[in-house]
């Protein structure tokens, strides 16, 4: 297989001249939650004051900011792209010159997956766990 090293500034100029009008759409994006909607349950969550509501709060914070990556990938025609794992994602993200703080996976991302599979309760992150959403 023969590889080309391709610039992130001509995928996205590659990107930008497509006419995504004529192009199948796939519905199944339109059925989503809006990620506004996932981050104010985690802010919800989080004025509940209780342990739950940590990893409530955790839970729908990595919702949204996965489902703002996948949008991303599949409004940009980078579909083939949403299989990968969230590390991968990123990376590919950042290879493009599309800014994703290591805070996303470092305070979101991991911290669930640590809950989900390990068990492990969430850290609180004190003040900063209030701004987390806004990145």
């Amino acid at each position: 297989m023969i590889q080309t090293k391709i610039e992130p500034q001509d995928i996205l100029d590659a990107i930008r001249s497509l006419d995504i009008k004529d192009r199948e759409r796939h519905d199944w994006i339109t059925g989503w939650l809006p990620e506004s909607k996932m981050l104010q349950w985690a802010k919800d969550a989080l004025s509940l004051k209780c342990e739950q509501a940590n990893a409530d709060a955790l839970t729908w914070a990595k919702r949204a900011v996965c489902a703002r990556i996948d949008r991303f990938l599949e409004l940009s025609l980078l579909q083939k792209r949403a299989s990968d794992k969230y590390p991968d994602r990123i990376r590919f993200l950042r290879d493009v010159e599309i800014e994703m703080p290591d805070v996303i996976h470092n305070l979101i991302i991991q911290p669930r997956n640590d809950l989900e599979h390990l068990y492990l309760m969430p850290p609180d992150n004190g003040p900063e766990k209030n701004s987390i959403g806004q990145l």
